[in-house]
């Protein structure tokens, strides 16, 4: 939510016009601020949401989900609307509308899609996205070779001030963590506690700079920078944000592998996941998927999927289930193979076996 606030926090300041700041108090500005980010974030944030439940009963209730080619092209617009429409139609901020409509869709839609609608889905969006991250720093790279000296100076400074601020905003709240983490997991046995090493807070301060949203504000900033501060100002934040941004991309994002093998933190594999406890947040969320997800989801596509409990029914079958009764077998093959002794047995096993019902069966029958 970092830049979100920060995109709220510039759009702000920057629709303000400079004379209504000239004749407001210190109390009155921070007030109007206060009030103007809280507007934008909860309505952003309610329209993102909105637009998400919109989004998956259209994929509950025209069956897209079952359409392979389609269901990915309809989950890769609904990006491109939202932002749109939060931007052009109610004037609110696209990023954060965007942001709570995918978490909404990410926990909901992936039931209304087939194993092959997910796996294409996932494709298809993580393409888009680097493609788009490619696009944005080509343009840094084209965009630099124009850089003036008017801004090189402010730039190394902002670069030096962005470090000393990432600083004092990282190690603090680093040891906060592992305090408070000491605290309420006192009883656990200190591997357990999952703490913040000096190592992880240097990489945390060292590789989390970049700054493609900072080049986007700074294009989109108004004629008044230049009638308060003169002419040139707004080429000059420019010039500077172009310098920062490369400077970082160049000595943090350049050097990130390079202190990760010296400090020996682990890099690539699978990280595992941490372990969930009962509690006061872990109950609310509860409850909330217990009221959303019938609504959102319905018994059909809930059940084939999770295996969960409905009215209609116990269904336990699902695409997932498929994926992993195919793994258990092949499994079974390759161990059949390894034991010549056991061959006969699981063929008679096999043969023994009722035949298992087509997806498409099992899915018409869960539906009735």
């Amino acid at each position: 939510l970092n830049d979100a606030v920060a995109i709220v926090l510039f759009q702000i300041l920057n629709k303000t016009p400079p004379a209504q700041f000239e004749n407001m108090s210190a109390a009155s500005i921070t007030g109007t601020i206060t009030l103007g980010v809280l507007q934008f974030l909860v309505l952003g944030i309610l329209l993102g949401l909105a637009l998400g439940a919109v989004f998956c009963l259209l994929l509950r209730f025209t069956k897209m989900g079952h359409l392979t080619h389609m269901a990915p092209l309809l989950i890769l617009t609904s990006a491109f609307f939202g932002y749109n429409f939060s931007e052009s139609v109610c004037k609110q901020s696209g990023i954060i509308t965007n942001l709570f409509m995918a978490m909404l869709m990410g926990g909901y839609a992936p039931a209304h899609l087939t194993a092959e609608g997910a796996l294409m889905t996932s494709f298809l969006l993580k393409q888009v996205s680097s493609l788009a991250d490619t696009f944005v720093f080509l343009f840094i790279g084209i965009a630099v070779v124009y850089v003036q000296v008017n801004g090189l100076t402010f730039g190394l400074w902002i670069l030096l001030f962005c470090l000393v601020g990432r600083f004092v905003g990282t190690v603090p709240l680093g040891i906060l963590t592992n305090g408070v983490k000491n605290r309420v997991l006192k009883n656990r046995p200190l591997e357990k506690r999952h703490l913040l090493s000096w190592r992880h807070i240097f990489m945390m301060w060292h590789a989390g700079l970049r700054g493609g949203i900072a080049l986007m504000l700074t294009l989109d900033l108004g004629d008044w920078v230049d009638e308060v501060n003169g002419i040139g100002s707004k080429e000059r934040l420019r010039n500077a944000t172009l310098v920062a941004i490369c400077g970082f991309l160049l000595v943090s994002g350049g050097t990130t592998k390079l202190f990760l093998t010296l400090l020996e933190i682990p890099m690539g594999g699978d990280a595992g996941s941490l372990p969930r406890y009962a509690g006061t947040s872990k109950v609310f969320r509860k409850r909330i998927n217990q009221c959303v997800r019938p609504i959102l989801v319905g018994c059909d596509a809930s059940s084939l999927v999770s295996g969960e409990d409905c009215e209609e029914g116990h269904v336990i079958e699902g695409v997932f289930a498929d994926l992993f009764a195919s793994r258990q077998r092949q499994q079974q093959e390759e161990h059949d193979g390894e034991a010549p002794g056991l061959e006969s047995i699981a063929d008679d096993e096999l043969d023994a076996r009722p035949p298992s019902p087509p997806l498409i069966t099992r899915r018409a029958s869960a539906s009735s």
